[in-house]
């Protein structure tokens, strides 16, 4: 039998009740994590000038994530077990 792949659930900060739900709703399932969003903003601060940034997007930013939490106070992302990696993406069917 396979294991299920690995999910994180992600509350908004300012919605304490809601973490404590989900929270208690998921405790059954082990696959799943939730936590509470730890983001503060950008934390870099400006100190002098810089030349023009070479970066396309910021690698920390998502914007279906940030979008979720904002307009529903929640998202899931599931792990890609091959890569390892964190995707917000659903799953395609082959």
């Amino acid at each position: 039998m396979e294991q299920p792949e690995n999910s994180l659930v992600i509350v908004t900060r300012n919605k304490p009740a809601l973490y404590a739900y989900v929270k208690r709703l998921l405790a059954s399932y082990r696959h799943i994590q939730v936590i509470v969003d730890r983001r503060r903003g950008e934390r870099r601060g400006l100190i002098a000038p810089v030349e023009a940034d070479r970066r396309q997007a910021d690698r920390r930013s998502r914007r279906d994530v940030d979008d979720d939490l904002y307009f529903r106070g929640w998202t899931m992302i599931r792990r890609r077990s091959a890569h390892r990696e964190w995707s917000s993406e659903p799953e395609r069917s082959h």
